[in-house]
């Protein structure tokens, strides 16, 4: 799993919005918030320009609120020594669309400063470029005519497991495509039961998207039956998360099943 340094290369737009209002004697308010923010990063060996753009409204009264968050990116791929040129990073974005990602789950920003912002983003900013070079490498291996098999099993808290295929193990963007705009997943062992058994012979593992609450899967043995079973379950009914991918576990890293651990493990869990 890549846990290269974003480096920050240089700031070019930093346009901060915001209206705040509110009646005390109603006792409500509302408010917007919007930014956008034009950055070059240095990440993994190359260099990108990123556009960010937050939007927030919100309103509410003494006995409810409501709100809106949106946090997105447009990932433009820059060579390096060009990406201290405003002129060029002006013209690269003019002659291209870039790739486009959304930051999952509920997301918060700190717009005080521009360097508050900037700080906070960054982890979202490298799961968005993650998530570009996820796409790409998944675009190129389709290109090409390689043939992936399915090499993990989807498996869901009350609907039948099915494989995928993922092209890139080695971020958790490329991890996350086998969700809706997932570019940070929360990776686990799987649990076994002391008196059961896998039916794959090495270590296994499963992971969820971060942003949606917690996913616990395990072998155990079945209430009515000593046979052991593949449980899924979700921490709280309050949480939203639903599925998670089981692979391989190699260097307490995940990696691919063979094509006849993704048979067992389908045969197993459809039981």
């Amino acid at each position: 799993m890549s846990n290269n340094k974003l480096e920050l290369l240089k700031s070019y737009e930093f346009d901060k919005r915001e209206t705040h209002n509110r009646d005390d004697s109603e006792g409500t308010w509302s408010a917007t918030e919007s930014v956008t923010a034009l950055h070059t990063y240095s990440y993994r060996g190359n260099a990108y320009i990123v556009m960010t753009v937050w939007y927030y409204s919100g309103e509410g009264d003494m006995a409810d609120s409501d709100h809106y968050r949106s946090l997105s990116f447009r990932v433009y791929p820059i060579d390096l020594a060009d990406a201290e040129s405003e002129e060029r990073v002006r013209q690269i974005m003019s002659g291209t669309e870039g790739f486009e990602s959304h930051a999952g789950g509920y997301p918060n920003v700190d717009i005080r400063t521009e360097d508050s912002f900037t700080r906070y983003i960054s982890d979202k900013v490298k799961g968005a470029i993650d998530e570009y070079l996820a796409v790409k490498k998944k675009t190129e291996a389709i290109s090409s005519g390689q043939e992936i098999l399915p090499n993990v099993v989807k498996v869901y808290y009350r609907d039948m497991p099915n494989t995928e295929v993922i092209y890139d193990f080695g971020s958790h963007a490329g991890l996350g495509q086998a969700f809706y705009r997932c570019t940070s997943v929360s990776i686990h062992e799987l649990e076994i039961h002391p008196d059961c058994k896998s039916p794959i012979d090495r270590p296994l593992c499963y992971y969820y998207p971060a942003d949606y609450g917690k996913i616990s899967v395990c072998i155990v043995p079945d209430f009515f039956d000593p046979a052991p079973v593949l449980v899924v379950a979700r921490s709280s009914k309050f949480q939203t998360g639903n599925s998670a991918v089981i692979c391989a576990y190699v260097d307490e890293s995940p990696a691919p099943l063979t094509p006849d651990e993704v048979q067992k493990l389908m045969d197993f869990a459809n039981r």
